[in-house]
C-alpha cells in the first residue's frame, strides 16, 4: 500500500500541465530563475506594490494568502541556529544549521514590512523549476511584519512548531502558522536542510536537498532538528539570543514563550516528524499529524498525549495507510481521525490556496488543478483546517472546551469524522 509520502511524489509529478504548479516540489533540483519580484497589495491582507515598472509594462498579478482570522496582528522573525554538538547528516565535515520562522502576536500599528512568503532565491528556484513564466505571477507576502514588537496583552504563549513535508519549504505552512500566530500563539516552522529542496541562510549561502529516496531518509534527522529547536528557544525565553548572528530580535519576545506547552504539527514527512518528536521528547505535549505516514519506533511504541490525524480523501481512499493502522491502536492519549473530504496530499498546504490562483494567471480552467487539489473549494479546506488545528490546541495546550471533536461538525461537513 502506498504511503501518502509517496502519493505526493507521484501527484508532484502532474498538475497544470506544462506547469506544475506551486508545490510540485518533486521536479526541483537546482535552478537559476528570473523570478518576478515586487512588493504586497495592501494593509492586513497584503501591503501595496511599490515595484518601480517600465511604463507600459504589466504588473504580473500578486498571489495572496488567506487573511489570519485573530484578533492580534502578526509578526515574523527568521532565526538562523546552529547545532554545534551536531555533524549535519547529510554534510558531515559541516555543523547542523536550521533555518525557522516565528511567528507570533504582535502590537498594532507595527512600521516594518510584511515579510516574504518564501526567500528570493527558493522563490525563483520554485517558479523556474515548475515551468512558471518570470512574468505570470508574483509570490505572496505573509500578513506578518518583519520584527514587529510582541503584543504584550498576550501574556506568556502557548508555543506550537511546524514540520514540512519531504521536499517542501517551511513556507508550506504559513496559512496555518498565521492563523494560530493572530489568536496568541508562538509558531515555529522550521526547514531541515539536506531533504529540503533548497534552504537559504542569511550569507547568502543555499543550501540544496541532496534528494535521496524519501524511504532512505531517517526521522531520526527532523527530530533532532526540532528537539535542538526547543533547546534554541529556550534560550530565547530565557532573554539569550539563539540567532547565529546575534540579529536584532522582537522587543518583547524574550519571555513570551511559554515552553510548558508545547505542540507540533507537520505535513506529510512532517507528521511523521511531530509523533517522533513527542514519542522522543516529553516537552512536546500535544501533536497533529496532517496526512503523514508514521515511522520508526513511535508506530509500536505509541503515544500517551493527545494526538490529532487529519488525512487527505486522497489517503482515506487507500481505507489508511499501514503505518496508521499500527500506529492508531498505539494511541492511549486522547486521539481522534478525520477526513478533509475531496482533498488531495497537498490540499493541507498552501499550495491548496495559491495553485488556483496560479492556474487563472496563465489562462488555465479552473478543473486543471483537480488532479492535484482533488474539488474541495479552497477558502472551505483553509476555514477547515484551521479549525480544527485551532481546536485541537486550544484544548490541549489551553484547556479550552469544545465541542468540535464530538462527531462531525455541521459547521464544518468537509471534515468528516472517522475515529475516535
Amino acid at each position: 500500500m502506498s504511503s501518502p509520502h509517496q502519493i505526493s511524489r507521484r501527484g508532484l509529478t502532474t498538475g497544470l500541465g506544462a506547469v506544475a504548479a506551486v508545490g510540485v516540489i518533486g521536479a526541483l533540483r537546482t535552478g537559476n530563475a528570473h523570478a518576478a519580484t515586487g512588493p504586497p497589495a495592501d494593509s492586513r491582507t497584503a501591503p501595496a506594490s511599490t515595484a518601480a515598472t517600465a511604463p507600459g509594462t504589466a504588473v504580473p498579478p500578486r498571489l495572496t494568502l488567506p487573511v489570519p482570522t485573530g484578533r492580534y496582528p502578526v509578526g515574523r522573525v527568521d532565526l538562523h541556529l546552529v547545532d554545534q554538538n551536531r555533524a549535519d547528516p547529510y554534510q558531515p565535515a559541516s555543523r547542523r544549521e536550521l533555518m525557522v520562522s516565528l511567528f507570533y502576536p504582535a502590537a498594532p500599528h507595527g512600521g516594518s514590512e510584511f515579510t516574504p512568503w518564501i526567500p528570493e532565491l527558493s522563490g525563483h528556484v520554485l517558479m523556474a523549476a515548475n515551468g512558471i513564466p518570470a512574468d505570470a505571477v508574483r509570490l505572496p507576502l505573509t500578513h506578518a511584519r518583519d520584527t514587529a514588537p510582541y503584543a504584550h496583552d498576550a501574556g506568556r504563549a502557548p508555543v506550537v512548531v511546524y514540520s514540512p513535508g519531504y521536499e517542501e519549504p517551511r513556507a508550506f505552512g504559513t496559512t496555518q502558522a498565521e492563523e494560530l500566530a493572530s489568536h496568541g500563539y508562538i509558531v515555529a516552522a522550521v526547514d531541515h536542510p539536506g531533504d529540503a529542496v533548497v534552504v537559504e541562510f542569511p550569507d547568502g549561502r543555499a543550501y540544496y536537498g541532496t534528494h535521496p529516496d524519501e524511504a532512505e531518509i531517517p526521522v531520526e534527522i527532523r527530530t533532532a532538528d526540532v528537539r535542538f529547536l526547543i533547546d534554541q528557544l529556550t534560550i530565547l525565553d530565557r532573554g539569550g539570543n539563539p540567532d547565529a548572528a546575534r540579529r536584532r530580535l522582537p522587543a518583547g519576545l524574550c519571555g513570551a514563550l511559554d515552553l510548558r506547552r508545547v505542540g507540533i504539527f507537520g505535513h506529510s514527512r512532517g507528521a511523521a516528524t511531530a509523533a517522533s518528536a513527542m514519542y522522543a521528547d516529553p516537552r512536546f505535549k500535544a501533536g497533529v499529524n496532517l496526512d503523514g505516514a508514521v515511522f520508526g519506533p513511535v508506530v509500536a511504541g505509541g503515544l500517551d498525549r493527545p494526538h490529532l490525524l487529519l488525512e487527505s480523501a486522497e489517503h482515506e481512499a487507500m481505507k489508511y495507510d499501514e503505518t496508521w493502522q499500527q500506529f492508531w491502536p498505539n494511541l492511549r492519549g486522547w486521539r481522534r481521525m478525520y477526513v478533509l473530504e475531496k482533498s488531495r496530499h497537498v490540499s493541507l498546504t498552501d499550495v491548496e490556496v495559491l495553485m488556483p490562483q496560479i492556474a487563472a494567471a496563465l489562462g488555465q480552467p479552473p478543473e486543471s488543478t483537480e488532479p492535484m487539489l482533488g474539488t474541495i473549494r479552497p477558502d472551505r479546506a483553509v476555514a477547515a483546517l484551521r479549525a480544527y488545528v485551532m481546536a485541537f490546541f486550544d484544548l490541549h495546550l489551553r484547556g479550552r472546551h469544545t465541542r468540535l471533536f464530538d462527531g462531525t461538525s455541521d459547521a464544518y461537513p468537509e471534515m468528516r469524522f472517522e475515529l475516535r
